[in-house]
């Protein structure tokens, strides 16, 4: 339970901060950063159902699309969204 919990957040928090954060020393291009966010984002919204928390995990769901839609709708034009963008 809980130490299964704690691990798979710190394996989360290390590729976000690994692969996806503006300042990451391996980030990751574009397509392929989009694809580990979508899973991340999803393995979270599926935890938080599959405890109970069924509004929690579709709002995170819900809320993760809109603001990846902004963001990435807003900066079409860009090469890359990284620090300073």
């Amino acid at each position: 339970g809980f130490a299964l919990g704690a691990v798979c957040v710190l394996v989360a928090v290390s590729l976000w901060g690994a692969y996806v954060a503006p300042k990451a020393s391996r980030r990751l291009d574009r397509a392929p950063r989009i694809v580990l966010e979508v899973a991340l984002f999803a393995a979270a919204a599926v935890a938080l159902v599959a405890t109970g928390n069924v509004v929690s995990g579709a709002s995170l769901a819900v809320l993760y699309v809109i603001d990846t839609a902004f963001v990435y709708g807003l900066h079409a034009d860009s090469a890359d969204l990284g620090a300073g963008a």
